[in-house]
Formats: C-alpha cells, sequence, structure tokens
C-alpha cells in the first residue's frame, strides 16, 4: 500500500514536470513568433505573441511552485531535490529572458535594416531549437537518462550554429558602410545579443541536466 502510494506521488510529479515543460515550449514558440512579428512589422501579432508569453510565465511559475512543493513535502528523490531544484529554477530563466526579450523590442523597437532580417529569422530558428531540445532533454530526467546526453548534445549544436549565425550579424552590421551611426549598429548588436542569450540560457540548463544524469548514474 505505501509503495503504491509512494509511487502514484512520483507519477503526480512527472505530470507536473510535462505541464512546466508544455509551458515553456509555449512561450519559446511565442518569442520565435514574436520576433519575426516584429521583423514583419507586425505589431498586432506581436502584441499577441506577448501576451502569450507573459501568461505562458505566470502559468510556468505556478507549476514550479507545484513541483516544489511536491518535491520536498513528499520527500521525493530526498538525494537529488537540490539537483532537480536548481535545474528548473535555471530553466525558469530561459522562460523569463524570451519574455524579456519581446517587452524590450516592442518598446524599444530598434531598426533592422532588411537585408539583415533573414539572419535574424536564422537566429531565432536556432534559438528556438536549442529551447526545444533542453525540453526534450528534461522531459526523460526520470525515465531514459540515456536521452538526456543526446538532446543535451543537440542543444550544443544548435547554440553553436546561433552563435556563428550572431558572428554574421555583426560582421555584416559593422561593416555595412549605409548605417553610418555607431548607436544603431550597437543597437542592432544588443539586440542579437539579447536573443542569442535565450539559447546561452538553455546550454545552462542542458550542462546541469547532463551533470545530473552523471550524478544520479553515480548512485544506482
Amino acid at each position: 500500500m505505501f509503495t503504491s502510494r509512494f509511487f502514484k506521488k512520483k507519477l503526480h510529479l512527472e505530470q507536473e514536470i510535462d505541464l512546466y515543460l508544455n509551458c515553456v515550449n509555449e512561450i519559446c514558440s511565442a518569442f520565435n513568433q514574436g520576433v519575426k512579428s516584429y521583423l514583419e512589422r507586425d505589431f498586432v501579432k506581436l502584441n499577441h505573441y506577448m501576451q502569450t508569453t507573459s501568461r505562458g510565465e505566470r502559468k510556468a511559475d505556478q507549476c514550479l511552485k507545484d513541483i516544489k512543493y511536491n518535491l520536498y513535502a513528499n520527500t521525493l528523490y530526498p538525494d537529488f531535490q537540490k539537483d532537480i531544484t536548481l535545474i528548473f529554477d535555471k530553466m525558469d530563466n530561459v522562460a523569463d529572458i524570451s519574455n524579456q526579450v519581446l517587452v524590450q523590442v516592442s518598446l524599444e523597437q530598434p531598426f533592422i535594416p532588411d537585408y539583415i532580417k533573414p539572419y535574424f529569422r536564422e537566429l531565432v530558428d536556432y534559438v528556438c531549437r536549442t529551447t526545444g531540445e533542453l525540453v526534450n532533454a528534461s522531459r526523460h530526467l526520470f525515465k531514459n537518462r540515456t536521452m538526456i546526453e543526446d538532446h543535451a548534445n543537440k542543444v550544443s549544436f544548435y547554440q553553436d550554429e546561433a552563435n556563428k549565425t550572431v558572428e554574421k550579424i555583426l560582421m555584416t552590421v559593422y561593416q555595412d558602410e549605409n548605417i553610418t551611426e555607431l548607436a544603431q549598429k550597437r543597437h542592432i548588436a544588443y539586440f542579437a545579443m539579447k536573443i542569442l542569450s535565450v539559447s546561452e540560457q538553455a546550454m545552462k540548463v542542458a550542462k546541469k541536466l547532463v551533470f545530473y544524469m552523471i550524478k544520479s548514474d553515480s548512485d544506482t
């Protein structure tokens, strides 16, 4: 009877984590579409996606509270509670930064020349692939730990591609004689780096997941 109750508590925790990861996925998808809407100067859609990320962030915060409560109140995975908490706290930063970038884009409205926009679309696609693979890795937290490393490697790959795209943006902007004001060049570069910071945060979480995998395997 005790074993059955304990199993149900673990299953409930996994369900809460899935709900949380769904929120992160929704936020990152809206972030992708929001940036592209700005590039198309479609502010109606941008506002819609900003609202989506804001709602998703609030929902994710509540899911995270539920995860922590269940984890500690029911004494689940006592040897790894700090590791699991740290992973999801860091992942929450991915959602937070995604929302913040959309808000900043809406407020500051950086001028991005048409010939640079394809690079930004490419960048946000790579960034969202890193977050997507991070979510995939996290879904295997208690199930198939070998899959964590596989998805974490994909996070690293897409992060490298995002870095390369930012380098292309910076080289193009700073060598462009049509953009005469240095402040304008820096503004474009700033937003490229802000978008990149989402995937950089995802990479940090992926490393935490791999560390958790190694640590938990060594204790079994």
